[in-house]
């Protein structure tokens, strides 16, 4: 896969048997294959710029090293695109959307020096919006909430729950008995206190008491404001210092802003379930951050401490004082699930207000297929279920692929000797999920795992086989069979039920050695609480029996077939730059079929060694 493969020829025939060895060369048609799939994927190739910044540490709070770099990079390429796009355009991008914000990583780190960018965080899930404010908090970007404590009340507590566990202080035990100690007709020190102000009207400190107020509940004395921590005032040394941001909004339905006072960039959180390209309901809740930041000021002048009195804004302040006029939005995305780079493209011909797109797409395997139904990765492995059947035939029109050119593009026969009369290009679930393999960053180690993973679930589906949990899988005779009314045989990997054997993922001591994997395995299934009880009673009486000699003679037996699951599995992943690059394409052909798109491109923003999703597509409106 990483060889120069210039020395090998084509022609060479595959020699086998003993004559074979290290220095054979390979057969010429794994010559032919390796250099199609190079010549068909896209160059990923990326150089970082000479003076590239490194993130702030309190920027990249929470972030992995993996992150850390998507997220420098990225926000350096969206900060130059946004640049140059202001220079060479009448459309100067006011604010950034970002698709699908989850914990606001990127925009963080945009709305910071030095990017300053006005950010609208669009999230679909509310917990995320949530642990987005609380990494802001952690950031230093937003100031810590205020929380009004009772002392009393709060160590009244503390010593109730230190009591249970009996681990109260020395001293605060001494005090507790001389506090049971009391007898009832002595009268503690607070209420003769409270009983005194009350009879003569005035405090100790000569202030007078309004006896027509409501009486002062006891939970309001002692309070206690806990202090604001600054994690600003400790920047990184390696990146820009950060000052503090004010709050410009509270937790309330749908949107919130907060706005940095020294960089004047903003982060505003809009809660929206993005289905499509449509971003009109986004857009309508839009502020202008600059038009707050005087409001902020105005409220500020009238108080004697800014920071207790932080300006507030909500959605339904969104008046045509504070609403953005005429904004102009480029969409971002690092690593937008399946469809919703999907919906993030088309929200640049769906919206005006969008002029800009650049979106760096994931999970493939998470695509949906616009051409027919949802495939299987061998028709034999679909249950027999009507309501499967019906749900299947459904197309899904945000599914791949996007563009025309690839909708109704002729295929060719299998042998392609001619086209078929069939058009449209199609990628099942099995090309899918390889495209999202990076055979290139495998290490030695970590391609042992994963071929152990692998091979252990092919040999655990061979035990099931063969101490009759499951059937054989279904053959032309059988398929012919059901059509001919009877009964065919389960489908392969499944029980009686038809229900596919599900295991997920187990603990890395059950990956030691194939009788621990079956163990661990054996038990999932037991444990499962969806799993049907017929099933578990058949793994109780003709698996969970076996001894580990039995089970230990399977892994002997079929130990040779671990080197050519390895073999296919490894020439399937390296096939993963084709189905990628198709799929980039698809989305480029259909920015440039778009009668709105003046100019698109796709190119690498990042490391491939370290991210190998590092291709963003653009698109800028005419």
């Amino acid at each position: 896969m990483r060889k120069d493969l210039a020395q090998y020829s084509t022609e060479t025939v595959s020699v086998g048997g003993e004559e074979s060895g290290k220095d054979t060369p390979p057969p010429g048609d794994l010559i032919r294959f390796i250099k199609d799939i190079r010549r068909h994927s896209l160059k990923r190739d990326w150089q970082p710029m000479e003076k590239s910044a490194k993130l702030p540490r309190h920027i990249a709070v929470g972030m992995k090293v993996k992150k850390v770099h998507e997220v420098q990079h990225f926000a350096e390429y969206v900060d130059r695109l946004t640049n140059d796009i202001t220079a060479s355009s009448s459309h100067k991008i006011t604010h950034i959307a970002d698709f699908g914000s989850g914990q606001n990583y990127l925009g963080r780190a945009l709305a910071s020096q030095p990017f300053n960018k006005h950010i609208i965080a669009i999230e679909g899930r509310p917990h995320n919006i949530v642990g987005a404010k609380e990494m802001d908090v952690l950031a230093g970007l937003a100031p810590k909430k205020v929380r009004i404590v009772n002392k009393k009340e709060h160590r009244a507590l503390q010593d109730k729950e230190l009591l249970k566990e009996g681990k109260m202080l020395k001293g605060r035990r001494k005090a507790q008995r001389m506090k049971e100690a009391k007898c009832e007709d002595c009268v503690d020190g607070t209420e003769a206190e409270k009983e005194d102000v009350a009879s003569t009207g005035v405090k100790e400190n000569g202030e007078a008491v309004n006896e027509e107020a409501e009486p002062i509940d006891e939970t309001l004395q002692n309070l206690a404001l806990e202090p604001v921590s600054e994690p600003w005032k400790d920047p990184a040394p390696e990146g820009p210092e950060q000052e503090p941001v004010e709050e410009l909004a509270k937790e309330v339905a749908k949107a919130t802003l907060q706005i940095s006072k020294e960089g004047q960039g903003s982060i505003q959180y809009v809660e929206h379930r993005l289905e499509d390209g449509n971003l009109a309901p986004v857009v309508e809740q839009i502020v202008d951050a600059g038009t707050l930041e005087e409001k902020a000021d105005e409220v500020s002048k009238e108080t004697t401490d800014k920071s207790e009195q932080p300006f507030a804004t909500t959605t339904e302040a969104v008046v045509p004082t504070t609403k953005a006029v005429d904004p102009n939005l480029m969409v971002i995305s690092l690593h937008s699930c399946g469809n919703l780079l999907h919906h993030g493209l088309r929200s640049l011909v769906l919206n005006p207000t969008v002029k800009a797109v650049a979106m760096i797409g994931c999970c493939y395997n998470l695509m949906t297929e616009r051409l027919g139904p949802p495939s299987y990765k061998l028709p034999t492995l679909r249950p027999n279920h009507p309501r499967l059947d019906q749900t299947a035939n459904a197309f899904d029109p945000h599914g791949f692929p996007m563009s025309t050119r690839y909708a109704t593009f002729p295929l060719p026969n299998e042998d392609n000797s001619g086209l078929s009369g069939d058009e449209g290009v199609r990628l099942n679930i099995t090309a899918r999920m390889m495209a999202v393999q990076a055979p290139q960053n495998w290490g030695p180690e970590d391609s042992e795992a994963f071929f152990t993973r692998h091979f252990f679930r092919a040999l655990l589906q061979r035990v099931f086989l063969e101490r009759g949990v499951i059937e054989a899988p279904q053959t032309p005779d059988d398929v012919a069979a059901a059509e001919d009314g009877r009964a065919p045989c389960s489908p392969a990997g499944t029980g009686s039920p038809g229900q596919p054997i599900i295991i997920g993922t187990l603990k890395k001591s059950c990956y030691s050695g194939f009788v621990n994997y079956v163990r661990g395995a054996l038990a999932k299934i037991l444990e499962n609480p969806e799993e049907s009880e017929e099933r578990k009673v058949l793994f109780r009486e003709r698996v969970y029996p076996m001894t580990d000699e039995e089970i230990r003679e399977f892994e002997v037996r079929y130990a040779q077939r671990k080197k050519e699951l390895s073999v296919v599995w490894s020439l399937m992943a390296f096939s993963a730059g084709v189905i990628e690059a198709m799929i980039v394409v698809d989305r480029w052909l259909w920015l440039l079929e778009q009668e709105e798109v003046g100019t698109a491109w796709v190119e690498p923003v990042f490391g491939y060694g370290m991210s190998p999703r590092n291709l963003v597509v653009v698109g800028l409106k005419k």
